[in-house]
């Protein structure tokens, strides 16, 4: 782990363009990049296939906006132009207080600007107010129809430098701003008829925190839609040297502005496939043959196969008396083990285990490196609790993690994430060798955090302090301990999946956006970020914990009925997802329906999962009163509902063509059916449509599929 650390530490300040790094940078598109300079007007142009795409303006002397992104305009493929960030750049501390670009005695001047070999254009700026002042350079490079910004403050001016505010655009006909499923960093601008990303990398970034802009504030030219690059000081008072690398990208078509995800391509993706999850979040011991529930012996005997088995609720109990335990679903760090004896302990759990590799099962437990415990019990064997574990805020206070509920409140604090590795490599171990049949495992917060929430360490002792991409590097790190101590594949909980998938070998595919929560049902059928970026790096399962599909917390989840399963079953379909069996309690009856409920996602999406699961689609199209669009020309019609789920515009009815032949039709629109012409006459299909639910050979290749939870697939493979 040290040598990850040094070779961190020795790129933090490698500019993007001399070490070769793609980044997260959306995928170029062909053709041929020119960039000029028009001394008249001092502004350098930046050309794809000689279109303008953007231009840049430096003002010599003193200026109010020179050295801010007011400077900056992008260009639709008529010619008309917006700026992008009205007075984005840095916000800083001078003359004893925090000033934004715009702030009234602000002065910029240009100290240089040129063209750099590759057509890299600088512009070397001072920012002043009062006597007081700090130095910067932007690095522009136009890539397809990209434009790479590189933000270097000089190192003298670190400490001065707070945010880099990428601000809200202006002159923009009627924007909106776009909230993509699966992509929670930052919405995508629609104005001026064409669409728009602008972000940071957060692979490259030195930022302590990347914060999504809350979009409430908007005019009928300007919105909210891109982020503020935070440099918070660590607990030695300084900052991280502000280094940034963001991109701007236009284009008539939304997939073209998606970020890239550089993340790994799971190992374990085709093995994944091969299964269904169930997440069990009920005492153990219901599981096994001598339980009144006999949970595992019926699934079983009712002819469901291929499960990967995640026990969450299984730790050691703390505190006296405590039946359930105080910890809940976190591991109550740093004492886990042995197994929660009020379920019948460390032997119970090992019948349980043996029981369902005797079905061929897979099983994992609940693993948390993140959410640490004061008053856990001491630890007979393994690492016991110290102070020095906390994260420290920048005033040096312990960073607070999880409040837990489930016994007295007890309040959890986050473990620096730089020794998650090492109590994961030390626990990992230590529950193999209690439970040596385990063959996977279950990640818990550390696979889904957004770090910009209160999991930065600023602690100026450790490597990577007060950097989000510091925590990044040391929670992915955590899935190979796992994987290698556990002897299998590792699951992620879900929720900002964009950084792990690929990481983690399977992610418990929670549906969100930027900023605010909103209920999986509620979510349009937008399938295209997840499908072209994300499902390529891991086969993942359903779409979210169940509570979070149907309700705002876990705490008010209404009784999962039958016609609820359906849609469920429908939105995995659609987003060409695998099978997922929620924990028993959420069910319509919670001793018997378990059973039927997986079932139904055993022959419905375990029946398809492995032929769609390494297909690639080549066609997703959007049903618009009967006629199908690309996402981009649906948007385009109904940019302000869309996502409505009380509009009859809301984009419910979804069309997704595998390269192998596979069709894929759901129907999640509230009030609409759609009738759909899919397949062969006498092909092989799974549908819910005609109001019948089948799966098998059929004559007729027309199906009706009804609201809310309709599906048809078409699988030439069978």
């Amino acid at each position: 782990m040290k040598y990850l650390f040094l070779i961190f530490s020795l790129l933090v300040f490698v500019p993007l363009f001399y070490c070769g790094q793609i980044g997260v940078q959306p995928t170029r598109i062909q053709g041929a990049n020119s960039v000029s300079y028009n001394a008249s007007t001092n502004t350098y142009n930046f050309y794809l296939n000689r279109n303008l795409c953007y231009s840049y303006t430096v003002i010599p002397g003193k200026s109010t906006n020179g050295g801010s992104f007011n400077v900056l305009k992008a260009y639709n493929n008529n010619g008309d132009y917006f700026l992008p960030s009205n007075f984005g750049g840095i916000y800083a501390f001078l003359e004893g207080a925090a000033r934004y670009p715009f702030d009234h005695g602000i002065a910029f001047r240009l100290l240089n600007h040129r063209v750099l070999p590759g057509d890299t254009v600088l512009a070397y700026w001072e920012m002043a107010y009062g006597n007081d002042f700090i130095k910067y350079k932007y690095k522009f490079k136009i890539k397809g129809r990209t434009l790479t910004i590189l933000v270097e403050v000089d190192s003298e001016y670190s400490d001065k430098a707070l945010h880099l505010e990428l601000d809200r655009c202006e002159h923009v006909q009627k924007p909106a701003a776009i909230a993509v499923p699966y992509l929670p960093l930052f919405y995508i601008l629609y104005g001026n008829n064409i669409f728009t990303s602008f972000y940071d990398d957060w692979e490259l970034s030195n930022a302590s925190q990347i914060e999504v802009y809350d979009t409430s504030t908007s005019s009928e030219s300007s919105i909210r839609y891109a982020q503020n690059i935070i440099y918070n000081p660590k607990t030695n008072g300084h900052r991280n040297r502000m280094m940034e690398t963001i991109y701007l990208t236009t284009s008539s078509n939304i997939t073209d502005v998606f970020p890239n995800v550089p993340n790994p391509v799971s190992e374990y993706k085709r093995e994944s496939a091969k299964y269904m999850i169930w997440d069990f979040r009920l005492p153990f011991n219901r599981l096994i043959k001598s339980s009144p529930e006999r949970y595992l012996e019926r699934m079983y005997k009712d002819g469901i196969r291929n499960i990967w088995l995640q026990i969450h609720n299984w730790q050691a109990n703390h505190g006296a008396g405590a039946s359930y335990g105080h910890s809940g679903y976190d591991d109550g760090l740093p004492c886990v083990l042995p197994a929660n004896r009020y379920y019948g302990g460390t032997p119970m759990l090992n019948s349980v285990i043996m029981e369902a590799r005797l079905y061929n099962y897979r099983v994992g437990l609940h693993e948390n490196y993140v959410d640490y415990y004061k008053n856990a019990d001491s630890c007979s064997i393994g690492p016991g609790y110290k102070d020095a574990d906390i994260a420290l805020t920048s005033n040096g206070k312990k960073v607070k993690a999880y409040k837990n509920i489930s016994y007295k409140g007890e309040q959890s604090y986050l473990l620096k994430p730089s020794r998650a590795a090492y109590y994961a490599g030390v626990w990992s171990r230590l529950i193999q060798k209690d439970f040596p049949n385990l063959n996977g495992s279950y990640l818990d917060v550390s696979s889904s955090i957004l770090p910009s929430i209160n999991y930065v360490d600023y602690d100026s002792s450790v490597a990577g302090a007060g950097m989000f991409r510091g925590t990044l590097e040391n929670y992915r790190a955590l899935f190979d301990t796992l994987r290698d101590n556990n002897g299998g594949p590792v699951q992620g909980e879900g929720g900002n999946q964009i950084f792990y998938q690929g990481y983690a070998d399977d992610i418990e595919a929670r549906l969100d956006i930027p900023n605010k929560f909103t209920e999986g049902k509620n979510f349009p059928v937008f399938v295209d970020f997840d499908m072209l970026k994300l499902r390529q790096k891991a086969f993942i399962h359903g779409v979210g914990y169940y509570p979070l599909f149907y309700a705002k917390s876990d705490y008010n989840t209404p009784r999962v009925t039958k016609d609820m399963v359906f849609q469920y079953i429908a939105t995995e379909l659609a987003y060409g997802h695998g099978g997922y069996i929620p924990t028993p309690d959420l069910t319509w009856d919670s001793n018997d329906s378990i059973v039927a409920q997986a079932k139904l996602e055993y022959k419905y999406v375990f029946s398809v999962q492995n032929d769609y699961a390494n297909a690639e689609p080549i066609k997703i199209l959007y049903n618009d009163n009967d006629t199908l669009k690309t996402v981009s020309d649906y948007i385009r019609s109904h940019p302000a509902t869309y996502d409505k789920i009380s509009s009859k515009n809301f984009m419910g009815q979804v069309k997704v063509v595998y390269n192998n032949g596979v069709i894929v039709c759901v129907n999640r629109h509230p009030t609409r059916s759609w009738q759909v012409n899919v397949g062969k006459p006498s092909g092989w299909y799974d549908y819910h449509a005609d109001g019948a639910l089948d799966t098998g050979v059929r004559s007729t290749t027309t199906f009706i599929l009804p609201p809310k939870s309709g599906w048809v697939v078409y699988d030439p493979l069978k």
